[in-house]
């Protein structure tokens, strides 16, 4: 009982943003619980508020060992042979099987492989943010447990990102088949708490490829409301992170996304969402820069962030995504403000980004 109760005020703390006092209950955890799954709820409190406080590093570096503690290893600097090699066999496992079959597995029983779905879950994101190459053995592995032992609610959200696999090697008939059984298995367990991931990944991410970029914007609202009120707060941001990119798209007037995104700032600075506050703050000061806010629009550089400063904040926090953004953003002002040079200078910085951030390799299969 006592666990708990650590356990619940930990994750309590963490959603109202008070690290501090989630700290000292997590520690009474670490010291007094007996075994492996006695800590394991703490664990993923742990790694949940390293990645809000922008810590990817040890994010990663924590979910990795107890991914080791738990015999489901995920290799480091994976070669690309061995990438394409973890997609086969998992292809070669999903082989035969119809969404149906999946759906109607048996439930998954083992607690080690149970709570290494839970630490992919949470790893997903942080990879996508800083190591690429082990999103693939990530998102494969949850796909692997999940035939082979039997699905649970996170299998959901593991082949939703199996889809962003596909997608990027230009399979869109995959890409459709399963992400829409990502929803599917959603659906089966109705555990709303999911809805954040799944419904980022899938509306957010894959749904603009075959449908209109209008359509977009309900979903990710419903992730970023649903998000705040089953405390997937990280998810959430993630959700309204995405919706303030698309109204650029979109072609919203830059005055209502000035006024928007640092509404949204604002919003993750209350709940202290590091991570996702330095990836949007490039598009912020972007905008501002359009709208005549800087002396120089393509320097970075005004009231939301300082480009050299930025770049030393988001490179010591191994937030390669972040730094790729703040080229992207420079790419596209040198570009509308015509210069060239520098534009092409902007997108050739960018190039050594593929591969290792998630967002610039989609962009380059985009």
């Amino acid at each position: 009982l006592s666990l708990d109760l650590y356990n619940a005020v930990a994750e309590a703390k963490y959603c109202t943003a008070d690290f501090d006092v989630m700290d000292k209950y997590l520690s009474e955890v670490f010291s007094n619980a007996r075994s492996l799954h006695d800590k394991m709820s703490a664990h993923l409190t742990k790694i949940y508020s390293l990645g809000a406080r922008h810590q990817l590093k040890e994010a990663c570096e924590t979910g990795f060992a107890l991914l080791e503690d738990l015999n489901e290893k995920i290799p480091s600097n994976p070669s690309r042979p061995r990438i394409m090699a973890e997609l086969f066999k998992t292809g070669w496992m999903l082989r035969g099987k119809s969404d149906e079959d999946i759906i109607g597995q048996p439930p998954m029983c083992d607690p080690d492989k149970i709570a290494a779905m839970s630490v992919l879950n949470l790893l997903t994101i942080y990879v996508w943010v800083a190591e690429f190459d082990r999103f693939t053995f990530i998102s494969c592995r949850m796909v692997q447990l999940s035939i082979k032992y039997g699905s649970c609610a996170v299998s959901a959200h593991g082949f939703a990102c199996y889809a962003i696999l596909m997608a990027t090697l230009k399979k869109l008939e995959e890409t459709k088949r399963f992400s829409t059984l990502g929803l599917k298995l959603f659906e089966s367990y109705k555990i709303n708490e999911w809805l954040p991931r799944v419904h980022f990944v899938v509306y957010g991410m894959l749904y603009f490829l075959t449908r209109p970029i209008w359509d977009i914007e309900e979903p990710l609202q419903n992730v970023f409301q649903v998000g705040l009120e089953t405390g997937d707060v990280e998810f959430s941001m993630v959700g309204l992170h995405a919706i303030k990119l698309y109204n650029f798209v979109r072609g919203k007037t830059l005055e209502e996304q000035n006024k928007d995104s640092a509404s949204a700032l604002e919003i993750m600075a209350e709940y202290k969402q590091e991570l996702l506050s330095a990836l949007l703050c490039p598009a912020v000061q972007g905008i501002q820069n359009l709208l005549g806010h800087s002396e120089d629009p393509c320097v970075l550089t005004g009231e939301i962030i300082e480009q050299e400063k930025y770049m030393e904040i988001v490179e010591s926090s191994c937030n390669i995504t972040a730094s790729f953004t703040l080229s992207l953003w420079r790419m596209i002002i040198a570009y509308i403000m015509g210069d060239y040079e520098l534009a092409v200078d902007m997108a050739e910085k960018s190039r050594p980004f593929q591969g290792r951030s998630g967002v610039a390799s989609f962009m380059q299969w985009l």
